[in-house]
């Protein structure tokens, strides 16, 4: 599904429409991930002002449950755990950055079976961007995201995350203005349909 930009004062009635129709047909864990995708897909987008009361209200229900869902979980999704913690810390919300450590190996080390989920490195490398002093383990995730998403830009420049991938790598979204991110985002939006849910 892919949401149209409209220069009208609000959403069309039809968008709504059809993602409470597309999310009232989703279970539960994938509801979550697609609201949660939908969530950032408008922010970069440029058109959360539209939804601020929405986006306040389901970012407090989920930031409630944050650790209780995910951090009790060891089958996870990268991308889904690194989107969830960037915004709710976009948002102000103190979540612990321990949730990652289950992506570490024995040895400390994340694990290497992560590079091959360029779609989740890209959202743990913009969820580092939100660290604090002391957060070794986000620290840890930005070299080895920055390291092997350099490496991806080299190598698979078919993939649709491509364009996305080099320039959060320039400017990631932290330190990126609202209304550069949209032009960027909505140019290259068209290409995502495939990897939303």
């Amino acid at each position: 599904m892919a949401l149209h930009v409209y220069s009208t004062s609000g959403p069309p009635p039809n968008v709504v429409t059809e993602i409470t129709r597309k999310s009232n047909s989703l279970g539960d864990k994938t509801r979550k991930e697609f609201i949660i995708s939908l969530v950032d897909d408008i922010q970069r987008l440029g058109l959360s002002y539209h939804f601020e009361a929405e986006f306040d209200k389901l970012l407090q229900k989920i930031n409630h449950s944050f650790h209780e869902y995910y951090g009790s979980k060891s089958d996870d999704d990268l991308h889904d755990i690194s989107l969830c913690f960037r915004l709710l810390r976009q948002q102000g919300y103190n979540v612990s950055s321990d949730v990652f450590y289950k992506f570490k190996d024995s040895n400390g080390k994340f694990k290497q079976n992560l590079v091959k989920d360029v779609r989740g490195m890209l959202s743990l490398f913009e969820a580092t961007h939100l660290r604090v002093d002391g957060e070794n383990i986000l620290e840890d995730a930005l070299e080895f995201t920055t390291t092997h998403l350099h490496l991806y830009l080299n190598s698979d420049i078919d993939n649709p995350l491509i364009d996305l991938v080099g320039r959060s790598l320039k400017y990631p979204l932290r330190k990126s203005l609202n209304r550069l991110v949209a032009r960027h985002y909505i140019a290259v939006y068209h290409k995502f349909d495939c990897l939303l849910i």
